[in-house]
């Protein structure tokens, strides 16, 4: 019904925390079989039977206290922690407390760790902004995001509609969820969604020793252009202004013609220190960015061409999460190098 979907989409306006997150998400997953079947299964599909596993909520441990831990049918355990926007991550602190405890050893020859780590966010967790000992442990967990989990339950079919429907506008309400259509970069009915998507990159993304202020990311727009541009913040009073725009011409199917570049201008005054610096990475390139160039006193980075490709010809709506991650990791990987210079 229309009236309970409303109501959850008001009581997230009001119960919106992580915590609440978690509240709301066990007592779906408790009351619907097949909610938590899709959930369980999300980030660990070898459970054979999950809509009979035992979710305990905040079972604390030493110093630990993750949201979630599950006992499976066959005594294996698993463990899933909870974030919106928090950046604390425990990654080793839950591996080395929990990976001896009984049931979370996987039972072969070797004894090795399982894969039994689950971890949810709004944002898509990033290994440069991780210090190496989470970094080392990531590869025990099963690391998601919010946006993944809409999009799965928007496809959906073993839920019913109306429980789908109610936890979705309530999920929505609360991480700032929008449901993105896949980005035809031929297509100006996409701009919406393209806009959206590289304005949440540059918000949910962590540059080290950076920040960007949320009220700065302006929209920038020209007859061949989309995108954002914001001013980034250091230490010692730096600070800089880049541009993420991609460059298209919609009338022309050539997608030779579509480019995804950052840059940085010398003709802004913000950028006179730092500007110089950036010059001597002219020619440069990575596994996400071609040869960096320079026109009119712009640095640019371009998106490698086949990345460029796989964006442009994603063709159904789970690869919108790819479109997403493309962005996120060429942003990433951007910033990360120009940031370090001009520290």
């Amino acid at each position: 019904m229309d009236e309970i979907k409303k109501l959850f989409g008001n009581i997230a306006q009001r119960v919106r925390s992580e915590n609440n997150l978690s509240d709301i998400t066990l007592a779906f997953c408790d009351t619907y079989p097949e909610f938590k079947k899709e959930f369980l299964n999300f980030f660990f599909p070898e459970i054979k039977r999950p809509e009979e596993a035992l979710i305990h909520r905040e079972i604390a441990s030493d110093d630990s206290r993750p949201d979630f831990i599950i006992e499976a049918d066959n005594g294996k355990k698993y463990l899933i922690e909870v974030k919106i926007m928090d950046r604390n991550h425990h990654f080793k602190q839950y591996y080395d407390q929990f990976s001896q405890k009984t049931g979370f050893i996987k039972s072969d020859d070797n004894n090795e760790p399982c894969f039994r780590f689950g971890y949810i966010t709004n944002y898509i967790v990033s290994n440069s902004t991780l210090s190496v000992e989470d970094r080392e442990c990531t590869k025990f967990y099963s690391i998601k995001t919010w946006q993944s989990f809409y999009n799965m339950l928007g496809d959906n079919q073993s839920i019913d509609a109306e429980v789908r429907a109610n936890y979705m506008e309530y999920l929505k309400n609360v991480c700032g969820i929008i449901n993105y259509k896949k980005m035809n970069l031929s297509n100006l009915t996409s701009l919406y969604y393209l806009n959206n998507a590289i304005q949440k990159v540059i918000k949910e993304t962590l540059i080290s020793n950076w920040t960007v202020n949320e009220s700065e990311i302006k929209h920038s727009s020209t007859i061949g252009s989309q995108g954002y541009g914001f001013y980034c913040r250091g230490e010692n009073n730096k600070l800089m202004f880049i541009e993420f725009l991609v460059f298209f011409y919609p009338n022309n199917k050539n997608e030779d013609d579509i480019t995804i570049d950052i840059s940085v201008s010398n003709n802004l005054g913000a950028n006179k220190m730092i500007y110089p610096k950036l010059e001597k990475l002219k020619g440069k390139n990575s596994d996400n960015y071609s040869d960096v160039y320079i026109d009119e006193n712009i640095i640019y980075f371009e998106l490698i061409k086949n990345k460029t490709e796989s964006f442009i010809n994603s063709s159904d709506n789970i690869i919108v999460d790819k479109q997403l991650e493309i962005l996120k990791e060429f942003y990433q990987e951007v910033m990360d190098e120009i940031t370090v210079i001009a520290s």
